[in-house]
């Protein structure tokens, strides 16, 4: 499992920043490191860490599986 974290404050939604630029980059990353440290058949999958600073309340969301790496 690899995890991008992303914080926010105000209104803004912190997932929405992983861009498709950001979900290329690191699928790029996780295949170097799965055939050099793991396996290259190895599975994976990308979750997003959402983390709001609002100032009224701060708040964690978690989005298993948030995207699929293009073929």
């Amino acid at each position: 499992m690899f995890v991008e974290v992303k914080t926010a404050r105000g209104t803004a939604r912190p997932e929405q920043r992983v861009e498709q630029a950001k979900r290329r980059r690191l699928t790029r990353v996780a295949r170097k490191y799965l055939q050099h440290c793991v396996a290259a058949e190895a599975v994976c999958r990308f979750d997003v860490l959402a983390v709001s600073l609002l100032s009224e309340r701060d708040d964690v969301e978690h989005w298993p599986d948030a995207f699929r790496p293009p073929d």
